[in-house]
């Protein structure tokens, strides 16, 4: 299926993490400089849509119209981010 997975320690209220399951090849996860490649995407108008788990949007999460023009191009914009709850439990 299609979408967030939370998971949380039994143990450690805090610990927490987050799989997002998406239906296209064309997916990335961003490195810890918050870039993400998503090589081989074909040119032309498309949806780009960011998730993350503390960003500030409906569903956490942003799309974006772009057009990826045919030698690759960038894409770069900023999200704004909520600070994460002291201790969060994904259930």
């Amino acid at each position: 299926n299609v979408g967030v997975i939370a998971i949380g320690c039994n143990i450690h209220d805090q610990m927490s993490a987050f799989i997002y399951v998406v239906d296209t090849p064309y997916a990335a996860k961003t490195g810890p400089d918050g870039v993400a490649i998503i090589p081989d995407a074909p040119a032309g108008a498309t949806t780009l849509t960011v998730w993350h788990p503390y960003m500030r949007a409906p569903d956490n999460r942003l799309a974006r119209a772009i057009t990826i023009a045919a030698d690759g191009g960038v894409q770069s914009f900023s999200i704004r981010l909520r600070a994460p709850p002291e201790h969060q439990s994904a259930y």
